[in-house]
C-alpha cells in the first residue's frame, strides 16, 4: 500500500522520521503524491544515484505528461536542463561547470553572505512565524527527497 507523501509540512529543518523508517526497512517504497497518483520513492543514496544516472528514468520523457508529481503544475519546458537526459543535459551542464569551481564559488563566498544577511534581515522584519524558505529561497516549498514517478 502506498504512504502520503510528502510525510508532513514540517516548518523544521529535521526531516520527517519516515525518511529513517524507509531508508532502515524499505529503501524504495510505493508513495501517494498530492497531484496524479502512486509513484516510487527512493531514499538510499545507492538509489538515488541509481535514478539520477540511469537512462532508464527519463526526465525528458515525462515532460509535458500528466504524471504524478508533489506540486500541482506540470513540468512543461522541455528547455530546461533539469528536464533533460544525457546528452542533452550534459552539453550545459559541462558549460555551467566552470562558474562552479572551488576558486569561483571562494570568489563569491563576500557576496553570497551579504546577500543572505540582507535576506534573513528581511525575515526578521517579517517577525514571528516568517517562513525561512519563502525568505530566503523565494519560493514557498522546497523537495527533501528524489521522487521517481512510475
Amino acid at each position: 500500500m502506498a504512504r502520503p507523501y510528502p510525510f508532513n509540512e514540517s516548518d523544521q529543518l529535521e526531516l520527517d522520521p519516515t525518511y529513517q523508517e524507509l531508508l532502515r526497512d524499505e529503501p524504495v517504497s510505493r508513495v501517494m503524491l498530492p497531484y496524479g497518483g502512486e509513484a516510487w520513492l527512493a531514499v538510499r543514496h545507492a538509489d538515488v544515484r541509481t535514478v539520477l544516472s540511469d537512462p532508464r528514468f527519463s526526465r525528458a520523457a515525462v515532460v509535458g505528461r500528466d504524471m504524478p508529481r508533489v506540486r500541482p503544475e506540470l513540468e512543461d519546458n522541455v528547455n530546461s536542463t533539469m528536464n533533460m537526459d544525457p546528452p542533452d543535459h550534459t552539453r550545459p551542464r559541462k558549460l555551467l561547470a566552470g562558474a562552479f569551481t572551488t576558486r569561483r564559488v571562494e570568489a563569491l563566498r563576500p557576496r553570497t553572505a551579504e546577500l543572505t544577511a540582507q535576506l534573513l534581515a528581511g525575515m526578521r522584519a517579517a517577525g514571528t512565524g516568517a517562513d525561512l524558505v519563502e525568505h530566503v529561497s523565494g519560493t514557498d516549498s522546497c523537495a527533501a527527497a528524489v521522487v521517481v514517478t512510475s
